[in-house]
């Protein structure tokens, strides 16, 4: 038996972010993983669908390139080679976690794992302590339809993960859920010669984002030559040997749909069989979800679930990837709800092109986005983001703003524009985000510089003034001055590096903490034709200049780290 702090259950993104922190924390922290680390988004979801994406692009640019003014003849297309990158860059992104695994000293366990009572995980016949946590993150598969006859056997349905490793490409194919799956699929598939049908239950495509995208997509994807279907509904499949025919009713409309492949593209069933969360009484949700609380841990403590089998959690957050609004009752608005709430508080845009005394239309942009545009110049400026005091009591809500000549931060009614035409932004300066930290190079070096050689010349003046005070007395004058040689050069450096940390390179740093040692040196023995002409009172008065130059060049350097910018 092995003893940790901190045992997951999954290395997919929940789980190996996890445990890198746990081990940052300086916590024992080990992974259990039944395959390769990354999970499904690096293995078998986002990175190689990103990749197939990329290859897709390109054989659709080079179809279209004659209207660019590029003949390409002969241009032929072969997924599996594509899929082989695609297997490319998905491992290398897997050693990168396994490498990062390495670098935390993780401990990798290869197998599955089952939580049992007592904090305790079994991978095998192996059975492993936790001393503080079990954390599980299993993720989610692929889940298939067989109430109508459309259950995966990945050869003729088949789902996203299947379609990532095939060699050949079906000749036709049904993509049941528009989604984003099945809308990146029916992407790479048409762009590799395949003919697509897609069909979506809802009344639209990407029924969560918004309605314009939906629109346009439609148009786009049928334009392609891929047959969208909305708002249809699969009666019945019929699996063959090398064909599937489908049964769907789209309205009153019914019609069959014959073809060579289904790809399941209509949802996930989250990981939470077999692996012990009865015994260990860990409950579930009425949609299968693992129970949680506002800290993510189970309903049995000890244990926490993070990832795709504690979903329910993560849509009450303001980061939901469902785009709902967050209210402070921890209720989830979505859909139309929250699409309505957001424009009850509407903004106003001149029309792009507009101009004084012409047609000066306005339309109305959701809340929180007064943006003004000049197509010429939009690329040089930002967004000027400000918290908006009408959404005080809404957590996570931002609104673009600006102030108008009068100093007041509501959004004015004057829209001016510029004589290339275009609406421009308001004000005398450039819109800019609030509250970044925004750093100053120079500031930062030649502040530290400057500190440095003030309070090191200041040391070494100091010196200067103890050896004239007392070289009657004791005859140690050139053990004082090397003391204070060495003190100026360490003062100087040190302030030159220490002030210069936020510069990320270490080099710049290095040659500014040099060069303050050698510019206190410097400083600090002009001491000696001062004390020549006016004594000892005269090295006073420019030790105590030293400091207060030093003094200010810090509080620039100082600024320089990060200016909160309003």
């Amino acid at each position: 038996m092995a003893t940790f702090d901190v045992i997951i259950l999954g290395g997919g993104p929940a789980g190996y972010i996890c445990a890198i922190r746990s081990a940052q924390l300086g916590l024992s922290t080990a992974v259990v993983e039944q395959d390769k680390l990354g999970g499904v988004c690096v293995n078998i979801g986002c990175i190689p669908t990103k990749a197939l994406l990329h290859s897709a692009y390109i054989a659709h640019l080079l179809k279209e390139s004659k209207d660019f003014g590029v003949e390409a003849s002969g241009v032929k297309t072969d997924y599996g080679v594509a899929m082989k990158r695609s297997r490319r860059v998905s491992d290398q992104n897997s050693k990168g976690v396994e490498f990062l695994m390495k670098k935390h000293k993780i401990t990798v366990i290869k197998g599955t794992g089952v939580v049992q009572p007592g904090k305790k995980v079994k991978v095998g016949s192996d059975v492993h302590d936790a001393k503080k946590a079990v954390v599980i993150a299993t993720g989610s598969r692929v889940k298939g339809i067989p109430q109508i006859g459309l259950e995966i056997n990945k050869t003729t349905v088949i789902s996203s993960d299947e379609a990532l490793l095939l060699e050949r490409v079906p000749a036709s194919l049904a993509i049941i859920g528009a989604g984003a799956v099945g809308m990146e699929f029916a992407d790479i598939f048409q762009a590799f010669g395949v003919k697509v049908t897609l069909i979506e239950a809802l009344p639209r495509i990407l029924p969560i984002e918004d309605a314009e995208s939906s629109d346009v997509l439609a148009k786009s994807y049928r334009k392609r030559g891929i047959d969208v279907i909305a708002g249809a509904k699969v009666t019945k499949a019929a699996v063959g040997k090398d064909k599937v025919t489908l049964d769907i009713e789209a309205g009153s409309e019914k019609k069959q749909i014959v073809a060579a492949a289904v790809l399941m593209a209509a949802g996930r069933a989250v990981n939470t069989e077999n692996i012990g969360l009865k015994e260990c009484g860990i409950q579930l949700t009425d949609r299968g979800f693992i129970k949680v609380d506002k800290n993510l841990q189970t309903t049995a403590p000890g244990y926490y679930a993070i990832g795709d089998v504690a979903r329910q959690c993560a849509e009450r957050d303001v980061l939901s990837s469902r785009g709902g609004e967050h209210r402070p009752d921890g209720r989830s608005v979505q859909g139309e709800e929250a699409r309505l709430r957001r424009r009850q508080v509407s903004v106003l845009r001149e029309r792009p092109g507009a101009r004084h005394g012409r047609d000066r239309r306005l339309r109305e942009d959701p809340a929180r986005q007064e943006i003004r545009r000049n197509p010429r110049r939009a690329h040089r400026r930002r967004a000027c983001v400000r918290d908006d005091s009408r959404a005080r009591g809404r957590t996570g809500e931002r609104i673009h703003r600006r102030r108008n000549r009068s100093g007041d931060s509501r959004p004015s009614d004057n829209v001016g524009s510029d004589r290339r035409g275009g609406a421009r932004f308001a004000g005398s300066r450039p819109p800019h985000l609030s509250n970044a930290l925004v750093k100053d190079p120079l500031a930062l070096g030649l502040g530290s510089l400057a500190g440095g050689v003030g309070f090191g010349a200041a040391c070494l003046t100091t010196s200067q003034i103890l050896v004239a005070l007392n070289e009657e007395r004791y005859d140690v004058s050139g053990y004082v001055l090397l003391a204070g040689l060495l003190t100026a050069m360490g003062v100087g450096g040190m302030c030159g590096w220490y002030r210069t940390y936020p510069l990320d390179n270490v080099w710049q740093r290095g040659v500014i903490a040099a060069l303050a040692a050698i510019g206190a040196l410097l400083i600090g023995f002009l001491a000696a034709p001062i004390y020549k002409f006016t004594g000892v009172l005269g090295m006073i008065v420019w030790v105590l200049l030293n400091i207060a130059f030093g003094i200010l060049a810090t509080r620039w350097a100082s600024k320089g780290k990060g200016m909160e910018v309003r």
